[in-house]
Parts: C-alpha cells; sequence; structure tokens
C-alpha cells in the first residue's frame, strides 16, 4: 500500500541561518548538522565531518529547529537522507534541510532506505527539483504529496536494520582498506 508523505509524518524546513544568526556578543554557539555529515552517512564521501559550529542569537534561539532521535533528513538539495541517532540529535537543522518527525507506522530507517535507494522515490523526487541558478533545490511542500510505499512494521523494521548495517559494513570495509594501504605504504617506503 503507498502513502502520502504527509499523511505518515510531519514534515518541515530547516532554520532559516540568516534569521537567527547573531550580529552581537549575545549568543548561543551551537553544532549545525551539515551537508558534509549527510554525504559521510550515505557513503558518498569519506571524509569525516568536522564541527559546523553556528553563533545563534539568544533571542531566536526559541526559533530555531534541532534534530531529535528518529527523525529522518533529507537534503533539499541532493534528495539524500540520513537516520538521526543519540550522536547526532539535538544539533541545529538549517534551511537545506527538510526534517521527517512523529512517523505514524513507519521505521525511519525503512523510510531513509527508501529515500535513498528507491529508484521509484528518486524519480518523484527529481521530478519536483526546481533549478534555481546552478542548484536544484527540492520544495518541501512538494515532498509531502510524494507517494511512500508501505508494508507490515515488523518487515519495515528488518528491511530498516538490515539498510543500517549494510551502511555502517561499507563504511567499515572501505575503512579497513585505506589502513591496509596506510600500512603498506609506510612498509614500503620505511624500506626505500
Amino acid at each position: 500500500m503507498n502513502y502520502l508523505f504527509e499523511d505518515i509524518a510531519e514534515i518541515t524546513q530547516g532554520s532559516i541561518l540568516t534569521r537567527i544568526k547573531t550580529k552581537s556578543n549575545d549568543y548561543f554557539e551551537v553544532e549545525a548538522i551539515s551537508m558534509q555529515e549527510l554525504s559521510f552517512y550515505c557513503n558518498e564521501s569519506d571524509i569525516r565531518p568536522t564541527k559546523n559550529l553556528i553563533k545563534i542569537d539568544k533571542n531566536k534561539f526559541k526559533n530555531c529547529l534541532f534534530t531529535k532521535i528518529g527523525d529522518v533528513l533529507i537534503g533539499l538539495s541532493s534528495g539524500n537522507s540520513m537516520v538521526i541517532d543519540k550522536e547526532r540529535s539535538e544539533k541545529l537543522i538549517l534551511s537545506n534541510f527538510a526534517v521527517i518527525r512523529n512517523l505514524k507506522n513507519f521505521n525511519p530507517y525503512y523510510l531513509c532506505r527508501l529515500l535513498n535507494n528507491s529508484k521509484v522515490l528518486k524519480k518523484q523526487i527529481s521530478e519536483l527539483s526546481q533549478k534555481t541558478s546552478r542548484v536544484s533545490i527540492i520544495p518541501v511542500s512538494g515532498l509531502k504529496k510524494i507517494s511512500i510505499p508501505g508494508c507490515e512494521i515488523d518487515e519495515q523494521e528488518k528491511i530498516g536494520k538490515i539498510y543500517d548495517l549494510v551502511r555502517r559494513l561499507l563504511r567499515l570495509r572501505r575503512e579497513k582498506n585505506q589502513l591496509k594501504l596506510k600500512n603498506i605504504n609506510f612498509y614500503l617506503n620505511k624500506s626505500n
């Protein structure tokens, strides 16, 4: 059975940086989720994300949107998604992301797998993209109308868990291969 996004979750766009960033000395410094972090999560980059610290005006802090465990973030320029775990919770979400929150009868990892791997969903998302200057942006209003295939929640949980384990396994394999190469090069250089 298929569901509309707006029927299974709340979808909102992150905080607009120019509206919350401070120009005074009265601020909170918070860490924001970055596109680099999304690329790393999706195994598109092996560069570990650096902290993206933002100075937020204390008077505008209540207007900020922060991650919660179980949120699914979608990069509005890439269409890629990630699930927020404990390590990534309570980070600022900027306007280059949409946050999917309060999922009803959907596993976040299952949804993330669909968003990152389903050709049908990728096609729906690419049709939504609005080309502005050099970057394609996915409108949040369009995301709400995307059709999401569902199945029983226990099946979703199995698929979601396998997806997350495979994603982590691929990362570990690449890191292991990089360490092997580093060691080989070290010994080759040492022998010269």
